[in-house]
Formats: structure tokens, sequence, C-alpha cells
């Protein structure tokens, strides 16, 4: 059990299952800081996107396995983070679609992988970094999909 793995999702099997709860823990977690806001909770994400990235460099210093473990949950932690603080919302109700339609897009782009996010996770020189700079892509893609969605409705409304 480690903080990498978020503690008790190693009890979970399906690896799709983790991650949708771990992006699920990121969104109720900035709730309180993104309903007050924003500007501090991209702060908090970028900081803690930092220490993510300083705590892995320095554990994978010390063991050269830890570089080949793709199944960090931390990452989609950190993605939903980010597209959290992009979110608009007037009310607990729309937190809640936007949320589910951000869980639904992070898992797309995750899967898919798409131009930047793809080139991140195959970064050779600086795998840590590469997962951390697709997850930060990851999530700004996905909450700027889910408010060009928020657009689409409204208009058609």
């Amino acid at each position: 059990m480690d903080f990498w793995n978020l503690y008790f999702l190693n009890r979970i099997k399906p690896v799709w299952l983790k991650r949708c709860i771990a992006n699920i823990l990121g969104f109720l977690l900035i709730y309180p800081i993104v309903l007050y806001n924003t500007e501090t909770s991209l702060m908090i994400s970028i900081f803690l996107s930092a220490f993510v990235y300083k705590s892995i460099k320095n554990a994978s210093q010390c063991d050269r396995n830890i570089d080949k473990n793709r199944e960090f949950l931390i990452y989609q932690f950190i993605s939903s983070l980010f597209c959290a603080c992009i979110f608009v919302f007037d009310s607990w109700h729309i937190y809640v679609m936007q949320v589910c339609l951000g869980c639904l897009l992070l898992r797309i782009y995750d899967f898919y992988k798409p131009s930047l996010i793809g080139r991140f996770y195959k970064l050779q020189t600086n795998i840590v970094l590469g997962y951390i700079l697709s997850s930060i892509l990851q999530g700004i893609l996905s909450g700027i999909s889910v408010m060009m969605l928020n657009v689409i409705y409204l208009k058609f409304l």
C-alpha cells in the first residue's frame, strides 16, 4: 500500500474502475475550493503536481522499477484537479453533471491519448515528467471539452 496508488484503491481489481474512482475522488476533494476560488484551486493543483513529480523522481532514482509502472492513480487524480479548475457552475447540480461528463472525457482521452498527450507519455528522457505533463494536459483538454459542450447545450436550449 502506497501513496501513489491512493491507498484503498489497491483492493479494486478492474483498472478502469480504479481510474474512475481516482478521478471522482479528485473532483470531490477540489469542489469546496473551486466553489469559492478557482485561482486557489489551480495553484493547489500546480503545487500538488510539482510535489508528485519531485517525490516520484526521488523514488525512481532509488528504485529503477518505478518508471515502468504505468498504473499510478495519482496521475488520474491530478487530471481531475486540473479539469475541475476550468469548470464554471452555479450550483452543485451543474457541477455533478460536469463531473460525470468530465470523467467520461478523461477516460476517452486516457484511452486514445490524442496528439500531445500521447507524445508526453512516450517521452523517453524523463518518463515521470512526461506522465505528469500528459495528465495535466489531459485534465485541461477535458475541462475545455466539457465547457464547450456546456456552451453548445445552452445555445440549443
